[in-house]
Parts: C-alpha cells; structure tokens; sequence
C-alpha cells in the first residue's frame, strides 16, 4: 500500500479546511467543507488499515463531487483555494487505497513516497492553476499614451461594447470601459482600437477606478450583489497586466481612491494605504487620538497629495497627508461645542480628478462663525482657495477645475469655473444646455452633453475664459435623450458613451485630433 500517499492526502483534505476561503465567504473556517474532508479522512484510516474496497469507493465519491465544484467555481470567476487542494487529497487516498494489500515491495513504497511528493506539490500550484482558469485576459503592447487633450477633436470614431457600459475612466492609452457582462476592455484614445481586456467569468464588476497619473486601474469584481466580500483586482491601465489581488469587504468606488503611488480604503477611523505596484501596505493613518466615535473618510488622492475628512464627536476636521508616507501636512480643525439633546453636524469634501482642490461643506447646526459651510481647500497647502454661497453647487467631480452652479427649480441659471490657483471665477454659458446629461472640466475648457427638444444631443464646448461656446451634434449615441451619459477626457480623445439596453448597447464615442 502506498502509505505516504494516503497519508498526504489526508493532510491535504485537513488543509484545505483552513485555508483562504473562496471570495465572499465570511467564516474563519469553510464549515461546508467539515463533511467531504470528514469522509477523506475516514478514507484514508480504512486505507491504511486494509478496507480497500470501501475506502476507495468514499474518497473517489469526494472526488467527484468536490471536482464537479471546482469546475462551478472555475465558472464562477472567483474560485477558491480549498476545493482544489481537497479535490487533490481525495485523489491521493483513492489512488493509494487501490494499493492495499500486505507485502509490498520497497519499489512500491519508494513510488508511494514520490507521489506523496508530487501530490504536495500540486496542492500548492493547484489554487493557481484553477485561478488562472477562471480568468480571461489579453494583454496590450506597452506604449507610450498620448497626451490629454484640452477639447474635442475632428475626429470621431465609435467602438461598440458587448453590453451596456457601466464605467468609463480616463486611463492607460485612453480609457478603461466597464461592461455589465463583467468584461473591462481598454481602448487607445487616439483610434477607438481595443488595447487590453480582462473578464473573470460569471462576476459582475463592482466598480471602477482610475489612478490620479492614468498608468494604473482598480476594479472589483464579485459573484452577485449579495457577497459580503469582492475581489480588488489592480491592473495596469497601458497594457491591462494584473499588478496584484486581494480580497476585499463590501468596497465601492466612494471609498477606493488611488493616486500616483499608493491606492487608498477607508474604513470608520483608519485610512490604509497599499503599493499601486505591489498591493502591499504601505501606510496606516489613525489620526483621531480623544476623538469619540470617528469616522474618517478619503476624499480624493493627488501626484503627492492625499485629503480626507474627520468626524468626530467634538469637532470637524479636513486634513492633508502626504501620499507617499502618509504624514500629516496639514489640517483645518473645527471645535464644536457640546449640546443637548441631538444635533447632528458633519463634514462633508470631495475633490477634484487631479485631486489638487477639495470642496468642503460643513453642515449641521450650531456650527461655529469660522466652519467652512461651503468652500474650496487647496489639498496641498490647506489654504481655502474660496468661499461659496449657502444657496449655490460646488462641483469638483467633474475635472481639475471646479465648478460653482446657481439652480432655480431644477434648471441651472448660472455657472462659473474657479481657477484653482487664485480662487477667481469666469462666467460660463448656462442657457446654451436646455438639458443638461454630462459634464467634464479640462484645465482650458467645459464640456456638456446636452439635450434640447429641438436640438437632440449635442456636445457643448466652452473655453474657460469664457469665450462663446462650439456646438458638435451627436448622432448615433443610443436612446434618445441620452440618460445616463458619461464624458471623460482622456489621452487622444474627448470619450463619452450613454443609456442603453442590453439587446442594443449604447456606443463608445470619442473624439480625437
């Protein structure tokens, strides 16, 4: 009998109990698995005690059916570690069970403990392997990008997704799309050509990120809604190569922000920092010593800058960091005075996608004369760049310029852009947009996606010293009305894409030099 061999196989199937558990399984130990390695182990005791017949046919039953499960989780897109290392364990104890039998010769023993050896080392590849087989990818040349542009170019070309598109970044060569079908293709700005793609099957794609400088993209990807875990796959945005992998809880794309260097996760009063390249953590930032009850959020990363928001019990807090080592740069602090009853005061900032200006908004009651209860921060410096009205929209998400917005009703009356540097404002065309779809802010224009009842869709160009506006219409862009637009500026092209369905998804649209 090739006793070493049963042995290991045991010791694999008890392995895999503990092992990393596949994504979106919350326990310590796989409690499902306590029953297939339960007989695995029983297998192998009758093995090695002679129940040859009884023992073979237990372990090939685990065999089958823990196989049968690794396939489904192959399919899945995010199999585990521990079916593959106990599918294997269940083949060592059947293969060694039909060996049972007294006398055997030291030949056999000498096979038994090679394959012991073989099978060890299968079981360490093995997690890989099934991995790789779940993952379909190609991987792109490794060229240079284009520059950005500044504004819409002659040039149109269309690139027709495989289904509706859920994200759209300004990334690699152009852009990074996601696909509701799990798929994220990287398309080159300058021609609308696939780049890269990258698909984990039967996942969905939880969200999309895009780094401060464009070289690196983050997704995650999970088995359906309901998963209490996702799988944080950082990729590179020029060729599409996986960098590194980890699992993640339940992120989206409003606390996942990554800069030049370092990619941020914010939880409810640490802020924690890993390699772009590397995964691996670089920094822990927990700067919130006599603060009750904090809840620290990220509010955007820059080429050295990182700015977050702190909630505490006693006071509002904006700080900057430093984003290679986290240190702490700057920071705006707000007392507050403590109330009776219940009163509810918060800080709320996002930043810009260069992450450079913070719009802050301090909001609650009670707040103090000096609380920023609208404005602009300069991430670097901390310096308020300036002071918005209590009735007017600050808008930073849109680009590197900042916008401020004055609404009556539901329709814009006027806009300004905010130089991000002295805090001046230029005034911009509102009327122009009967119905505004999209907006994006490049350092020398503003682009909107437009609707008008006369007019359909249509791209608004306007630079931002506020000269008069150009007008492209835009044919061709899927449903009318174009709900649901996304514009972003990218290497090559200004890229935009809108609503769609699944038997009829919308185009990529870009418009190049």
């Amino acid at each position: 009998m090739l006793r070493f061999l049963v042995v290991v196989g045991a010791g694999c199937a008890v392995v895999a109990l503990f092992l990393p558990l596949p994504y979106g399984r919350p326990e310590a130990i796989d409690y499902p698995l306590i029953v297939p390695v339960g007989v695995v182990v029983a297998a192998a005791v009758g093995a090695l005690r002679g129940w040859k017949v009884l023992s073979v046919v237990a372990a090939v039953m685990v065999l089958v059916a823990v196989s049968a499960a690794v396939v489904m989780d192959v399919k899945s897109g995010l199999p585990g570690v521990d079916l593959p290392v106990l599918a294997l364990g269940a083949l060592a104890v059947a293969v060694g069970g039909v060996a049972a039998g007294p006398g055997v010769p030291w030949c056999g023993q000498v096979v038994g403990v090679v394959a012991g050896v073989v099978v060890a080392g299968a079981a360490v590849v093995a997690p890989g392997v099934a991995d790789a087989a779940a993952v379909r990818s190609v991987v792109g040349a490794a060229q240079s990008p284009a520059d950005p542009v500044q504004r819409p170019g002659g040039r149109r070309w269309d690139w027709r997704p495989s289904s509706p598109v859920t994200e759209l970044v300004a990334a690699g060569r152009g852009v990074a799309v996601a696909m509701a079908n799990g798929v994220i293709v990287g398309l080159d700005g300058t021609s609308g050509a696939e780049v890269w793609r990258y698909e984990r099957r039967g996942n969905t794609i939880g969200g999309l990120v895009g780094s401060a400088d464009g070289r690196t993209v983050l997704a995650t990807f999970q088995r359906d809604h309901r998963a209490p875990k996702r799988l944080l796959v950082v990729l590179d945005a020029v060729t599409g190569a996986v960098r590194s992998e980890r699992v993640v809880g339940t992120l989206s794309t409003d606390n996942l922000k990554a800069g030049t260097t370092v990619y941020l996760v914010d939880g409810s009063s640490t802020i924690t920092a890993h390699d772009l390249v590397t995964g691996e953590p670089r920094w822990r930032w927990t700067g919130v010593d006599g603060c009750g009850g904090p809840e620290a959020d990220v509010a955007g990363v820059g080429r050295d800058r990182v700015s977050l928001t702190l909630n505490c019990g006693d006071r509002l807090a904006v700080v900057g960091l430093d984003e290679a080592t986290g240190e702490e740069r700057w920071r705006t602090e707000v007392p507050l005075v403590a109330e009776r009853g219940s009163v509810r005061r918060r800080v709320e900032a996002e930043a810009t996608t260069d992450g450079s200006v913070v719009a802050v908004r301090m909001v609650g009651e009670k707040l103090p004369a000096d609380a920023i209860t609208n404005g602009l921060v300069d991430a670097a410096t901390g310096r308020v760049v300036r002071l918005a009205g209590p009735a007017t929209s600050v808008v930073v998400t849109a680009g590197p310029v900042p916008l401020i917005r004055d609404r009556d009703s539901a329709r814009v009356t006027n806009v300004w852009s905010v130089d991000p540097a002295t805090g001046a404002t230029t005034a911009l065309d509102a009327g122009i947009c009967e119905t505004h779809r999209a907006e994006a802010t490049t350092a020398a224009t503003y682009l909107r996606i437009c609707y008008g009842r006369d007019t359909g869709l249509t791209v608004v160009t306007q630079d931002l010293t506020g000269g008069p506006p150009s007008v492209i219409p835009l044919e061709r862009f899927g449903p009318a009305g174009g709900i649901d637009s996304r514009i972003v500026v990218g290497p090559g092209a200004v890229v935009m894409t809108g609503s769609s369905s699944w038997t009829d998804p919308s185009p990529v649209v870009g418009f190049a030099n």
